[in-house]
Order: structure tokens, then sequence, then C-alpha cells
């Protein structure tokens, strides 16, 4: 079978892809959000900020690269042939 020739996506499986996609939005937007706007104060001794940027790099570069890893794996899933 030609990927032409494919039956459409069912509508649980359309609803499935955008539930994904709006919550990797989500989910993008807040790792976003808390990496810029995240901010460390350090205690009067000066320990306390040991893990931030750890947490920075969490948020905003490895999370938006498991959003789309999981986005193709999604789109492979969906599209491969039954047979």
């Amino acid at each position: 079978m030609s990927f032409t020739e494919q039956p459409g996506l069912t509508v649980a499986q359309k609803l499935g892809c955008s539930i994904y996609s709006l919550s990797a939005i989500v989910v993008g937007v807040f790792g976003i959000l808390f990496s810029a706007l995240s901010h460390c104060a350090p205690n009067p001794d000066g320990s306390g900020c040991e893990n931030d940027g750890v947490a920075k790099f969490i948020a905003f570069p490895v999370l938006p690269i498991l959003l789309f890893i999981g986005g193709v794996l999604l789109v492979r899933h969906m599209t491969k042939d039954k047979t």
C-alpha cells in the first residue's frame, strides 16, 4: 500500500495528536519562562545557588528537545503502515 492510499487518521488519533501538541506547547512555554524568569537569591553566606544552572539547563535546552523527539515518535507511530 502506498502512502497516498492509506486511510486517514481516526478521530481518536487526531484528538491524541492535538492533546499532545497543546500540552507540549504549554510545557515548552512554561520551561522557557521558568528558564528566563527564575533567579537565584544566594544566602548571606554565599550558598544556595549551587543547582541553579542545572535547573535552567533542564528547563530550556533539554525540555524542547525531549518534546520534539516525542512529537517525531508520535508522527512516526501514526503514519506507519498497519500491515
